[in-house]
């Protein structure tokens, strides 16, 4: 069972590959349901940016979301808003694949973001389109499996880079590295041997 998981998790791998997938990644205010995000990161298949913006929220950081990744509400000041952001992702992504490492999490925060942004007069957005997720991609590649919870374990982005022995220049917890990890990961799942 173990093995035909990690199989298919490769060809999962390989065939969003072959699409040339766009890899995202963001940075929030916080993590609560209604938390926004602060800052948005869009690499291609060789880890090159196509967006790299912090991105302006209309509540504040939460003080343990600033200790994690750093921004602050005064590094947001004159930043472009959520609408903006998707408009550079949309435009240098065009129709290929998304994915992101923990991909319920970023599509809840997008989401949440275009809503506060709604709510202060912008016009809605519908965004975003489906999002591949290269954290239950990895799951199912590495294969341990949790009995109470029935599922195989997730593992963090930087412990998942750690545990195949890859590394990753720049700041954890921040947007660019995040994607560019992610993209990592998943160019490595699909190298791997079934």
């Amino acid at each position: 069972m173990m093995q035909e998981e990690r199989g298919q998790a490769i060809a999962a791998a390989k065939r969003l590959m072959e699409q040339d997938p766009v890899v995202i990644d963001t940075e929030t205010t916080g993590m609560e349901q209604d938390a926004e995000i602060v800052e948005l990161a869009a690499v291609n298949r060789a880890g090159q940016p196509l967006v790299n913006t912090l991105v302006h929220a209309t509540r504040p950081v939460k003080p343990g979301a600033r200790d994690v990744h750093g921004i602050s509400d005064a590094d947001l000041q004159g930043a472009p808003g959520i609408h903006e952001a998707i408009r550079q992702l949309q435009e240098t992504a065009g129709d290929r694949p998304l994915a992101a490492y923990n991909a319920d999490f970023d599509r809840r925060m997008l989401q949440s973001s275009l809503r506060a942004a709604a709510q202060q007069g912008e016009t809605p957005h519908d965004f975003p389109p489906h999002i591949h997720c290269v954290m239950l991609l990895y799951a199912r590649f590495r294969g341990n499996w949790n009995s109470y919870h029935r599922t195989y374990t997730f593992h963090g982005l930087m412990r998942a880079l750690e545990y195949e022995g890859l590394t990753v220049e720049g700041e954890p917890h921040r947007a660019l590295t995040d994607a560019r990890a992610a993209m990592l990961l998943l160019q490595f799942m699909a190298d791997a041997e079934g």
